[in-house]
Order: structure tokens, then sequence, then C-alpha cells
């Protein structure tokens, strides 16, 4: 079985990262089979660049252009998976 990982995420450029990469490294200890999918909602700071450098076979990367929402994030991240 495989876990997904929804990350919805707003100007979240000093966090994101070490964020990702902290749970990665959690899920590969306890040999855990998943995938984080990360949607940047509208960011206006470097958090899509960010991402983008993150972006892996079990890393999936969406953009808004515009600001949706949590929820709204949430639902394409959910249909993603």
């Amino acid at each position: 079985m495989k876990v997904s990982f929804i990350i919805p995420c707003f100007n979240s450029e000093k966090i994101i990262k070490k964020s990702v990469q902290k749970l990665e490294k959690k899920l590969k200890k306890k040999k855990i089979k998943f995938e984080i999918v990360i949607i940047n909602d509208g960011s206006k700071d470097r958090t899509y660049q960010i991402i983008k450098s993150l972006k892996k076979n079990n890393i999936k990367i969406i953009n808004n252009y515009i600001n949706l929402g949590k929820s709204s994030s949430l639902i394409k991240g959910i249909k993603i998976a």
C-alpha cells in the first residue's frame, strides 16, 4: 500500500523545503511507500521555485496561479493522488 501526503502551501518559502525533506527522510527510514503532492496556492514569494526543485518520482507539484484557498487546493491534491 502507498500513502499519499497532500501539502497545500502559501508563501512558505522559509519552511517548505526543510519540512518536505524531513517528512521524506522519516518515511524512507520506516520503509513506507509514499507519494507527496505539494500544491502551491498562488504564493507571492519563491515557494513555487523551491518546490519545483524538490520534484522527484514520488513528489508531485501542482501550481495554482491564484490563491484558491486551502480546501480547493486539498481537493486538487486528492484528485491527483
